[in-house]
């Protein structure tokens, strides 16, 4: 089960990525500093793997990184910080105890 309402109130996540990818290396360290302030999962696909093509060509993503939430894209291309925190407190993600800022 995946979701705020999830057992470890963790939101999961999926990252589709690309190899020698720079905005996917972007990404990375963004979701790593939101990880420091929200409950979330994130789990990595390929994007030429089935799972990474099918997210991708269901929200005609044009390139990547994507990432998405139960399926729904959140965002792609270059991640920003404030963008994402706006979506995770709009979907009600728990804020984690390291946040303190």
């Amino acid at each position: 089960m995946s979701g705020p309402g999830a057992p470890d109130d963790r939101l999961e996540l999926t990252y589709v990525t690309a190899p020698s990818c720079r905005l996917c290396e972007h990404g990375r360290t963004v979701l790593a500093e939101l990880g420091e302030r929200y409950a979330l999962s994130v789990r990595e696909v390929d994007l030429l793997s089935e799972e990474g093509r099918r997210l991708v060509a269901a929200a005609r993503v044009a390139f990547p990184p994507g990432l998405f939430a139960d399926g729904r894209l959140l965002a792609h291309g270059r991640l920003s910080v404030r963008a994402l925190d706006n979506e995770l407190a709009a979907l009600g993600v728990a804020a984690t105890a390291r946040q303190g800022r």
